[in-house]
């Protein structure tokens, strides 16, 4: 197994600073690492909880961190707790989930248990903690199981 596959395996962010009018707006490309429905959606993740949210929140902490030095930890702090990233990231996760379950589960044949990894793109407004999701360059990456 190639170096590549094995970081991809274990989540990755990527992030950079864009500007639409007079806004700067933090483009992120996360990879949420090598997981399962179960952990990532339900409630087999670490604590009985979705894994998605600490995912989630560490790719935007990590992002702020790279674009903003170290503001950037500010900046999470500050949206955290904010009303719009609440809102906008339990967006994210129910359409996400949506996505997931109504569009890849049956286009690839997906089981329960099956290992897979998500490959997507998120814009954040850094002022307002708005989240937004790009379905568009959302991926599906699985695993093929050796019993099939």
């Amino acid at each position: 197994m190639g170096e590549e596959l094995r970081e991809e395996e274990r989540g990755e962010v990527r992030s950079e600073l864009i500007t639409k009018g007079e806004k700067k707006l933090v483009l992120i490309r996360w990879n949420t690492g090598k997981t399962s429905a179960g952990r990532l959606f339900g409630r087999y993740g670490p604590g009985g909880r979705p894994e998605f949210f600490k995912l989630l929140f560490g790719a935007v902490a990590g992002s702020l961190r790279e674009q903003f030095g170290p503001d950037g930890e500010n900046i999470f702090n500050r949206i955290r707790d904010s009303e719009k990233f609440r809102e906008t990231s339990r967006e994210l996760f129910d359409g996400l989930k949506k996505w997931f379950f109504e569009e890849a589960v049956p286009r690839y044949n997906l089981e329960r248990g099956d290992i897979f990894m998500i490959s997507t793109e998120l814009v954040l407004d850094p002022d307002t903690g708005e989240l937004l999701w790009n379905r568009d360059k959302t991926q599906l990456i699985y695993w093929i199981r050796s019993d099939r």
